[in-house]
């Protein structure tokens, strides 16, 4: 029984066992910020090295700038910088 009554026992117990896919992002040279390629074309990385490359492209792709993505994606740490705020509000909001 739930403590939901619009939501059926069944419901629960389906979306609990079933699995995420598997997350795929092109592979990225962090040092030369681009594309890495084999063999002239990119290619795809699976795991843990695509959320790695996700991570550091949100951090690093300032919110609202671009429109090829959304709103939920980047940060706005840059608006940070040079702000004249304390360190702890800073870090706070970091």
């Amino acid at each position: 029984m739930s403590i939901f009554p619009f939501i059926s026992p069944e419901v629960l117990e389906s979306s609990e066992s079933s699995e995420l896919p598997m997350f795929r992002e092109y592979a990225y040279d962090f040092e030369n910020n681009c594309l890495l390629l084999r063999d002239g074309n990119t290619y795809l990385v699976e795991g843990n090295e695509a959320l790695r490359i996700w991570i550091f492209k949100a951090l690093t792709t300032e919110r609202f700038r671009y429109t090829a993505y959304d709103g939920a994606f980047g940060s706005e740490i840059h608006t940070l910088i040079g702000s004249g705020l304390h360190s702890e509000i800073v870090t706070s909001e970091l």
